[in-house]
């Protein structure tokens, strides 16, 4: 009964409202629809959409997929967090070099890879997720994952 009598209430209320402010209902809604939209994009924001194709880059290059652990399960570190190694992650960022995702700017190294966070750091390749196993000596170079 006290969830019908408030459900009334608010409907009564609303009623009065609208026939005292008809523009009232539209900016209700307009409002509605704004916080909609700054959740969906935080939610967007916080959940990345990964494209875990290798993409037609060199060696993976143009790969921007989500994978932030190495082949042998070590933890990425994160680009920002790696002070002066020589790559430029400020610079428009062109080479995806954000988070601790594992990339290969410039094609330069056999396949995607990243700085690891466990001492003394160094570059170990990866694996897109969820791509089949490679052998312990390949690398997935291609946008179907074929091992080499």
């Amino acid at each position: 009964a006290t969830r019908r009598a408030v459900q009334e209430y608010l409907r009564e209320t609303f009623a009065q409202s609208e026939r005292r402010d008809p523009t009232q209902i539209r900016k209700v809604l307009l409002a509605e629809a704004e916080v909609a939209l700054t959740r969906r994009v935080a939610v967007e924001e916080a959940n990345p959409v990964c494209d875990e194709n290798m993409g037609t880059g060199i060696n993976g290059s143009s790969y921007r997929g989500c994978q932030q652990v190495t082949t042998s399960g070590k933890p990425c570190q994160k680009w920002s967090d790696m002070g002066d190694i020589g790559l430029n992650t400020q610079a428009g960022n062109e080479f995806g070099l954000e988070d601790a995702y594992c990339r290969n700017p410039n094609g330069q190294k056999d396949t995607i890879w990243c700085y690891t966070s466990v001492l003394p750091q160094q570059f170990e390749y990866c694996q897109p997720v969820e791509q089949p196993s490679c052998a312990v000596t390949g690398t997935c170079k291609s946008s179907e994952a074929t091992c080499t």
